[in-house]
């Protein structure tokens, strides 16, 4: 009997590499049967464009816009409010609802609302010390506080009603002596009115994720692991304490979702073409957006926050970072996206190894320490740009093969693929689909 496989997709960087593109370019693929998200919260973005059509994602597996079986997996906390409000959105650009197509796991954590009060009162605590990560405040970081610290609320917990009230009450104490008001956990009867709604009009849609994707799987489905942020946003191997809370790596797409790590058979690392980022915390490289090739690159490649449209912060390629990417998640493919910004400048660089400033010693080891990023000096390597090229002109390429791309291109990959050691799938030219030329063709 065959036996589905499992393609994930992770970040490489901030979590600003275009996944959604890369995400929705398997998404539409008749081989994937599934798409399940495995991490994060609704502080996660995708932007999505199929055809004339821009989708903005928070919550919602990419799955859903081409009406495909999407899960929610245990290992993202949900804010209820944002699945209701992304689900009518969707419905409006549809013209129907979609919404049987959508499970969440019962083992889901949820994001309350006195979670997002927290969120934005650690951040100003935390700005004593700069060590402010940036978040969205959309409670995301105290969520999964709770969830650790073993007295968050289940999804599961909506059909325990005793328990439901202790949990309430318990957080209304443990958060009483805090020197912030929470009107939210003093309204406690409208938190679980709220709850109790949700649970009657989503009752079909919540489930054990894990033993139904087990089923597909063991069944000969292929399903698509979708991840949030990304690698040096992860809680252990990011840049602690400025990334994200949850494990953004390939290996959380087992522990977030309830399936064994053999599915986990492709694994496709996203990588921006240069780096950007929004939030806090070191930028190795990071360049001036006042003036170019900075300014160039922030406004050409659109660098504004998906979820908050906060500028972000842009840098050269840093090709330490990446090499370490590529060792957290057992990368077995690249994806390169934003060759066609990268190439409209006469030159640009890319970060080979850092030199400390006191010893003058060189490293191609991605530091812990924050610290030491202070310390670190960039050392980069000089390419030359292949020129501004429309829509067109990358599609007719695209249609002649990857030996008519741009030699000065060609060049670039080829040296990625030598030093990463892994093969680059997918190189992105553009926002839409159309746009995406896989330079080795995968089928699962």
């Amino acid at each position: 009997m065959k036996i589905g496989k499992g393609l994930v997709i992770v970040g490489c960087q901030f979590g600003d590499e275009g996944k959604g593109k890369i995400v929705d370019y398997f998404s539409s693929k008749p081989w994937i049967d599934a798409v399940v998200r495995f991490n994060g919260g609704s502080n996660a973005g995708h932007t999505v464009i199929v055809g004339d059509t821009k989708y903005a994602l928070h919550l919602l597996p990419s799955g859903m816009i081409y009406e495909k079986p999407s899960y929610i997996g245990n290992g993202v906390v949900v804010d209820l409010g944002k699945i209701g409000e992304e689900l009518d959105e969707l419905a409006r650009i549809k013209g129907k609802r979609v919404d049987h197509l959508l499970k969440i796991s019962d083992r889901a954590h949820l994001v309350l609302p006195h979670h997002k009060t927290l969120d934005a009162f650690q951040e100003e605590i935390k700005k004593k010390t700069s060590s402010e990560a940036g978040t969205t405040k959309r409670g995301i970081g105290p969520a999964y506080f709770d969830k650790v610290a073993r007295f968050g609320l289940r999804l599961t917990d909506l059909w325990d009603e005793v328990r439901l009230d202790a949990h309430l009450d318990f957080m209304n104490e443990f958060y009483a002596p805090f020197s912030i008001e929470l009107p939210e956990l003093a309204g406690i009867k409208d938190i679980k009115h709220d709850l109790l709604a949700f649970k009657i009009t989503y009752e079909k849609n919540i489930i054990e994720v894990g033993e139904h994707l087990e089923k597909l799987l063991s069944g000969g489905s292929n399903v698509l692991f979708e991840g949030a942020q990304a690698a040096l946003l992860d809680i252990d191997h990011g840049l602690y304490p400025f990334g994200t809370s949850s494990t953004c790596i390939a290996s959380g797409a087992s522990s977030g979702t309830g399936i064994g790590i053999q599915y986990l058979n492709e694994r496709i690392g996203v990588v921006k073409s240069y780096v950007s980022r929004v939030g806090s915390g070191p930028l190795m490289g990071e360049l001036d957006t006042t003036e170019n090739p900075g300014k160039l690159l922030q406004i050409e490649g659109a660098e504004f926050g998906t979820t908050t449209g906060r500028p972000r912060k842009v840098a050269w390629l840093d090709l330490v970072a990446v090499k370490y990417a590529c060792r957290l998640n057992g990368l077995t493919g690249l994806a390169i996206t934003k060759l066609d910004i990268l190439g409209i400048l006469d030159e640009f660089k890319v970060i080979t190894e850092y030199q400390d400033s006191e010893t003058e010693e060189k490293s191609t080891t991605f530091p812990a320490r924050i610290k030491d990023f202070e310390r670190f000096q960039p050392i980069t390597k000089a390419f030359l740009g292949w020129g501004r090229f429309t829509a067109d002109e990358w599609i007719a390429l695209m249609k002649e093969g990857w030996k008519a791309f741009p030699e000065n291109l060609k060049n670039f990959i080829n040296f990625l693929e030598k030093e990463t050691k892994v093969p680059v799938f997918i190189i992105g030219l553009g926002p839409e689909r159309k746009l995406t030329f896989e330079k080795i063709k995968l089928k699962l």
